[in-house]
């Protein structure tokens, strides 16, 4: 569920959804699920994405300023953001790196 809502906000509001416009509602997404679990997931998957994770790519290119290793910076990551699956996490972290290079 959480991968689901991280997905459906991080396309609609960072990538796609405006240029597709086909923004995605995660209530629409789990119909089942109670306002207080949708809400918690959004806020997670927003911390996540555009949350300052940009010591992961600053790690990646070992700036001067980045006291992490990447591997170290990965964990963090991952340990400040628990719950989501490896395919998400793969998807921020190529986020940071892209943005720091």
């Amino acid at each position: 569920m959480l991968d689901a809502v991280f997905y459906a906000m991080y396309f609609t509001e960072r990538e796609w959804g405006e240029y597709f416009g086909c923004p995605l509602d995660p209530v629409d997404l789990l119909p089942d699920a109670s306002a207080d679990v949708v809400a918690d997931a959004v806020q997670r998957s927003r911390r996540l994405y555009s949350g300052p994770n940009a010591y992961v790519g600053a790690a990646f290119f070992k700036y001067a300023d980045e006291a992490l290793t990447y591997e170290e910076a990965v964990a963090k990551l991952r340990r400040d953001n628990p719950g989501f699956s490896d395919d998400v996490y793969a998807v921020v972290i190529d986020d940071n790196i892209r943005g720091m290079r």
